[in-house]
């Protein structure tokens, strides 16, 4: 068994061309795979960021996206080296604004836009290393010991060393390495 563990969210778009177009102008992502089907679409593909990956697929014609069904069940989050200048070239890129970029109580700076279709996009930057006694006071809605807890893991979590593989073992395929990481 392989020790590579990786985690990518897999969005679904009804138009996985415009949506790659869209999240390389937007946001940077490159392009490492693209697939399309019989039916003539691209039913699948897969971009990079920096060390990270998200995979893209259309499950045919029944599928709604969540600008069209109304609905948002989750977001994807990215930590980004400046959250600014990610902000304008969304921005530029015609995306639509959640939450404008601000300093959060933690130390972080974030910001918040919905792509084309729908699905939301949260950039954060890690702007100092605040110690969770040092933070802010918690939102009213969320309770003493469960913040506290969570602002202790979210701290000691961004102290662990980030590492990747540099390259990605496929199954039922050959092995490529990413540009990305």
């Amino acid at each position: 068994m392989s020790d590579i563990q990786q985690i990518a969210p897999y969005l679904f778009y009804e138009d996985v061309e415009a949506a790659l177009v869209f999240l390389e102008r937007a946001f940077g992502f490159q392009e490492t795979l693209r697939y399309r089907g019989a039916q003539g679409y691209v039913s699948h593909a897969e971009m990079c960021l920096g060390a990270g990956s998200i995979m893209l697929g259309n499950p045919g014609e029944q599928y709604r996206n969540p600008r069209r069904s109304g609905e948002v069940s989750s977001s994807v989050h990215v930590t980004v080296d400046d959250a600014q200048a990610t902000y304008e070239r969304a921005l530029a890129a015609g995306a639509q604004i959640i939450e404008p970029p601000a300093d959060q109580p933690y130390g972080g700076r974030r910001f918040g836009v919905s792509d084309p279709e729908g699905h939301e996009w949260w950039f954060s930057q890690p702007a100092s290393s605040l110690a969770p006694e040092d933070w802010a006071p918690a939102h009213p809605r969320v309770s003493g010991n469960r913040m506290s807890r969570y602002r202790w893991v979210a701290w000691r979590l961004d102290r662990l060393p980030r590492t990747h593989a540099p390259d990605q073992t496929r199954v039922g395929g050959p092995s490529r390495a990413s540009s990305c990481a």
